[in-house]
């Protein structure tokens, strides 16, 4: 029989976010992400600036703890 790997330091933090893409233009996406644990919205106007906002928001978050 294995034993069970214990895991050391703190649990893996996750996030969750909210995307609503509004519409597809010049074949890019624009649309708003919610941030649901802070409740905080942002629009965005491409698929990379999107990453940059959800990964924005999750330094921001473990910098903050």
């Amino acid at each position: 029989m294995r034993k069970k790997e214990e895991q050391i330091g703190e649990p893996e933090k996750k996030e969750s976010f909210v995307i609503h893409i509004q519409t597809c233009r010049n074949a890019t996406w624009q649309g708003k992400v919610i941030w649901t644990k802070k409740k905080k919205e942002e629009h965005f106007r491409s698929e990379l600036e999107l990453i940059h906002l959800l990964n924005s928001a999750i330094e921001n978050d473990a910098q903050s703890e």
